[in-house]
């Protein structure tokens, strides 16, 4: 008997420890290792994307880029790293310019008894989980003060599976067994965001209450790791909330929350579509007070859906409903199915893990509502969805300055600035052109680095196709691309495409003949972007457009 138990054990047992050998081997020699994400320290310089650094140095001399040589150890030296995502790297303007570059340059010209610096460990699409890793490891050269800025990513698609699978699902797709499968076998990776439809509402939900909620548990559980490794070292944790563009950029994805019959949602969605689409009358101001009526119909019927919603604060700022329309706005972003932009959630979970009395906290977001020329921030700040302007970059490190100041004056790191919490004041009394040129930089070669933003929000609006508004800031980025810089043929690709998914058939050939007059070859990019994008495909299928070496044509 006793035998058989340990035969019937034995197994049972075979297939976890075959398992853990062949795991044991990949790792050994490096198969199926994910692609290496964390930075490393050597001769006193970060290596933290520096390829991209050095691609940078190379390609644009002169022109200096955030801080990845540490000074000496043991030198008397006050230093500041920030860890993060995008916001916090500078997106589009990485390397050269973020708001951890203006704070040092700032604090810098204060005459601070000791050298100081801040280094940016900050990448963009980093979760909170790879931000704890950076921090972690961050730690070990010894920084006074950590800034910790993120949250727009935890919800993004490739880390949603787990919020749905559970825990024991992440650990084995972390495995490098199944890692090599899926290359091996060309697998696609985590399900894409199902898209409801141009200006559609779903029927079901993205992500469901208790997964946004296990979202937002694993999120704080990160902070407060990160926080407790950090105040082991005896390091200052500042921990900023995130702030993103509401007046300009409509939900992702909407989805009913109440039981309506197919008939009811039929024409919930047809009303609905609408009212989206006055939105962008040039007499919106004067017709808004006669269609708040018809909207707030609808969100007595669903108050759910978060397209209403945006909808409802638009046409209220219209009817200078300022607080009103605020509500809505943030009542929208609340509901948004897909959040790729930090919610409620988030900066709730990052409010209470500063409220637990271990770290400071910075309400960038706060900061931002003051200053939106709008009833919220809008395209005033943002380039897209989330990404600060120029300007807005400067505003977001006077954020982080009004509460680190008090907090270095008492090392002499930090003049009293008095009731002088000015942008100006923060560049010296210079004008932000002149402040970068000391960098060996212009607006004209940071604009250049703008269509990065107007791809991601292109590929946002393919994720997601529920409205213009992301193809409008796509527009725009396109455009004052090729303000500066008339020959940039992708950017006029990039005003091609937009105009195609807008159904301008006649302006789309007019760009394309534009890039093709710069670069033949970018005709090439455009067919396979349109061979891969299937909305691309259709529009140009209903325009009874082809592509072609020559270029865009008739077909």
């Amino acid at each position: 008997m006793c035998r058989r138990f340990l035969l019937m054990g034995a197994g049972v047992a075979a297939p976890f420890l075959l398992l853990a050998l062949v795991e044991a081997f990949l790792r050994i020699f490096g198969i199926g290792d994910p692609p290496q994400k964390c930075f490393e320290v050597e001769g006193g310089i970060c290596r933290l994307d520096a390829a991209a650094y050095a691609a940078a140095g190379e390609q644009n001399p002169g022109r200096s880029t955030d801080r990845l040589v540490l000074h000496p150890p043991g030198k008397d030296v006050f230093r500041m790293v920030v860890v993060g995502e995008s916001t916090a790297a500078g997106f589009p303007f990485f390397p050269y310019f973020s708001f951890g570059r203006v704070l040092e340059r700032h604090l810098s010209s204060e005459g601070p008894s000791m050298a100081l610096e801040v280094v940016n460990l900050a990448r963009a699409a980093d979760s909170s989980a790879d931000v704890l890793e950076v921090a972690t490891r961050a730690l070990s050269f010894a920084p006074d003060v950590l800034l910790v800025s993120c949250g727009h990513n935890d919800f993004q698609v490739p880390y949603c599976d787990e919020l749905r699978h559970g825990r024991g699902w992440s650990i084995l797709m972390n495995l490098n067994l199944v890692r090599w499968l899926q290359t091996s076998l060309g697998s696609k990776g985590p399900a894409r965001l199902p898209s409801a439809g141009l200006l559609d509402v779903a029927d079901a939900p993205f992500l469901s209450e208790a997964e946004r909620d296990r979202g937002r548990v694993r999120f704080k559980d990160h902070l407060q790791t990160l926080v407790a490794c950090a105040r082991k070292s005896q390091v200052l944790v500042l921990l900023l909330t995130q702030t993103c563009n509401l007046r300009h950029f409509a939900p992702s994805f909407s989805s009913f929350s109440r039981p309506l019959s197919p008939e009811e949602r039929e024409t919930y969605r047809r009303e609905l579509n609408e009212l989206r689409a006055v939105l962008a009358a040039s007499d919106l101001a004067d017709r808004a007070p006669r269609l708040l009526p018809r909207i707030e119909v609808l969100i007595d019927v669903d108050p759910g859906v978060a397209l209403a919603q945006f909808v409802r604060a638009r046409l209220l700022e219209e009817s200078s409903d300022i607080s009103g329309a605020r509500e809505c706005y943030r009542r929208a972003l609340e509901l948004d199915g897909y959040p790729n932009r930090a919610t409620g959630l988030i900066n709730g979970a990052i409010k209470e893990v500063a409220s637990e009395g271990h770290a400071t906290l910075i309400d960038v977001e706060e900061h931002f509502f003051r200053i939106a020329s709008g009833a919220a921030p809008g395209e005033d700040l943002f380039l897209d969805h989330c990404h600060p302007t120029l300007e807005a970059t400067v505003e977001f490190a006077l954020a982080v300055e009004l509460v680190l100041c008090p907090l270095l004056r008492k090392r002499s790191l930090c003049r009293p600035h008095g009731n002088d919490p000015s942008f100006s004041r923060l560049l010296s009394g210079q004008s932000l052109d002149q402040w970068i040129e000391a960098l060996g930089l212009s607006r004209a070669f940071l604009a250049n680095q703008m269509f990065s933003a107007g791809l991601l929000s292109l590929r946002l609006y393919l994720e997601s196709p529920t409205g213009p508004d992301a193809l409008n800031l796509a527009r725009r980025s396109f455009e004052q691309v090729l303000m500066v810089e008339q020959d940039h043929a992708f950017a006029w690709v990039g005003r091609c495409v937009v105009a195609l998914l807008q159904g301008d058939k006649d302006r789309a050939l007019e760009f394309a003949a534009s890039a093709h007059a710069v670069d033949p070859s970018s005709m090439n990019h455009l067919l396979k972007f349109a061979r891969t994008t299937v909305v691309l495909r259709r529009r140009l299928e209903e325009l009874g457009l082809e592509i072609s070496d020559e270029g865009l044509r008739v077909r």
